[in-house]
């Protein structure tokens, strides 16, 4: 009998700022009242990124913050599921990376709503926030780093360029900060908080019925959850289910992306439609992770991969590549096993690996939203306490 993970709190900081527990010593309140935050993120499409924003606004607003989140780009799905929490959302309707009026728009929002904090996501919105925020009466800036940007180098460089007019620059993992320290980003103003999943609703899910979705009822299930794009590498999943020549075998891909059709297209190449469903996104994809055993993840670059803690909070043995955040969160053979990237083979074998039962796993930790937003509050509180 497998067991199951327990919640952890957590949170790493550098040399300037105390390690301690969120409510171990109390910081002083910002003129009696709740902090007001404003959140910013690229875009509001269905996403790793957006949803954590999503989970991260319906957290803060739980614990009385007053939260206001704005986009670049227009209106996206996830919008509509913020708004949904009470929680105020601004698309500024950007036309494209480079429509500058959008740092413009950004700064008449902040001006309007006066935020106490101004906390961005993702390069464009860390970059246009620092400049957008102004000198003078300006919020504390918090950016967070999500990604290990390895191909786009000159993300990296506008980052290092203006680090310095952030307050804070939160990395979602170890990997994430050690990376941003290659690249020459101030290490005084570098902290670690991962991301958070909703642990509750991953334990409760109720497995699906196969039948219902079209599955075969009797057999062993893999399943890759997340965006269908390049760096995912999910054609090598494919390619190794080719490899294992085990009928048996089926493998459940749960997302969407620009990379699908492409995939559809590998997937009938490869003789592989008995054994390849492609069911898009799914809101009740917890319930389609109870249905399955075993997760794959073969990206190219990962800064932290909450598909991952999902995976490992429904008790899945979990077959990833040997990159950048995935080593912190698989750490032992009993959760599952770390290849090579980009190495079909080598994933075949670790698949053929975890096909055996293991050992029952020791318990496990993972972030839980609650416990990210608790830190996430604490490092605002101590920004404004100064």
């Amino acid at each position: 009998m497998r067991h199951t993970r327990h919640e952890q709190y957590k949170f790493t900081v550098n040399s300037k700022m105390e390690q301690t527990h969120p409510t171990s010593s109390p910081l002083p309140s910002l003129h009696d009242r709740p902090p007001c935050v404003l959140l910013v993120v690229t875009d509001l499409e269905i996403g790793g990124t957006p949803l954590q924003v999503y989970r991260l606004a319906g957290a803060l607003h739980d614990l009385g913050v007053k939260v206001h989140v704005t986009c670049l780009a227009g209106w996206g799905p996830v919008a509509g599921k913020i708004r949904a929490l009470g929680v105020p959302v601004t698309p500024l309707g950007a036309r494209g990376v480079w429509d500058i009026a959008v740092g413009l728009r950004l700064r008449r929002l902040i001006r309007q709503i006066k935020p106490d904090i101004c906390h961005s996501f993702l390069m464009h919105s860390n970059v246009l926030v620092r400049l957008a925020a102004g000198i003078r009466r300006r919020p504390k800036i918090v950016s967070t780093i999500c990604t290990v940007e390895r191909e786009k180098g000159w993300h990296m460089t506008l980052e290092r360029w203006t680090a310095r007019l952030a307050d804070r620059i939160v990395c979602i993992s170890q990997a994430v900060r050690t990376f941003c320290l290659t690249r020459g980003l101030p290490a005084d103003r570098l902290v670690v908080i991962h991301p958070g999943i909703d642990l509750d609703r991953i334990r409760t899910a109720i497995p699906g019925d196969p039948v219902a979705l079209g599955l075969t009822p009797s057999t062993t299930r893999l399943c890759y959850l997340g965006r269908l794009d390049p760096v995912k590498n999910i054609d090598v999943i494919l390619r190794a289910l080719t490899l294992l020549a085990r009928p048996d075998l089926e493998l459940l891909i749960i997302g969407d992306g620009p990379q699908r059709p492409e995939l559809e297209t590998l997937a009938r190449d490869l003789m592989l439609t008995n054994q390849v469903r492609f069911l898009g996104f799914r809101e009740d994809y917890p319930s389609l992770l109870k249905l399955c055993r075993i997760f794959c993840l073969a990206s190219r670059q990962e800064g932290w991969g909450i598909a991952v803690s999902e995976a490992l909070t429904a008790d899945l043995m979990v077959v990833a590549t040997n990159v950048d955040a995935l080593p912190e969160q698989v750490r032992s053979n009993n959760e599952g096993v770390l290849v090579d990237p980009d190495d079909p083979k080598a994933f075949a074998q670790g698949i053929l690996s975890v096909l055996t039962p293991p050992n029952p796993p020791n318990p496990r930790t993972v972030q839980t939203t609650q416990t990210e937003a608790q830190e996430y509050l604490h490092l605002y509180r101590q920004l404004l306490a100064f």
